[in-house]
């Protein structure tokens, strides 16, 4: 998740020695930190919503190194709904109320 979130909010870094936080609130505001942070919940939920409609399927690895991997695959019912277009009213209706 945060790999992805650091190509659109300020000091998220994502290095080959691992991720790092968002930096200090002393080198950025604590506006910006609440908005990383928010943006981090719902991208997470989001994935959550994908997954339990299993329109796509969760892996993870454990690696020497960095700890725990975690990938993302399109199931086949996830590549059918993108090319209908209609993996919103796919989650929806398969996700329980």
């Amino acid at each position: 998740m945060d790999d992805l979130l650091g190509h659109w909010l300020p000091g998220v870094t994502s290095l080959d020695s691992g991720f790092q936080p968002p930096p200090a609130p002393d080198q950025i505001s604590w506006e910006q930190q609440a908005t990383w942070y928010e943006a981090r919940h719902l991208l997470e939920a989001s994935f959550q919503a994908l997954e339990l409609s299993r329109l796509i399927c969760r892996s993870e690895s454990t690696t020497n190194h960095l700890g725990t991997v975690t990938g993302y695959t399109i199931t086949a019912d996830g590549k059918s709904a993108l090319q209908r277009g209609d993996a919103a009213d796919v989650v929806t209706r398969r996700l329980p109320d």
